[in-house]
């Protein structure tokens, strides 16, 4: 359920679980991001790799910087900071 908030964009998206979305639910998700611009989803309990699975969803991700140190800022999950 897409619930706009009172401002002048975003929208709250109510009764989902993004680790277990099938296709029309992602795009009725996508819908309100185009919609609306942003989300709010309260209550999700995703881990790193569920986090980055939903976000490629919507297209290719962007890599997390390299440190100073030459290395990424958490080994195996190039797209997380």
């Amino acid at each position: 359920m897409v619930v706009p908030t009172d401002g002048g964009l975003g929208a709250e998206i109510r009764g989902v679980d993004l680790r277990r979305l099938d296709e029309d639910a992602f795009a009725a998700i996508r819908r309100a991001w185009l919609d609306n611009l942003v989300l709010l989803f309260r209550g999700q309990r995703l881990i790193d790799a569920e986090l980055i699975a939903f976000s490629r969803r919507f297209g290719e991700l962007d890599l997390a910087p390299i440190q100073e140190s030459g290395r990424r800022f958490v080994e195996g999950l190039p797209e997380r900071r």
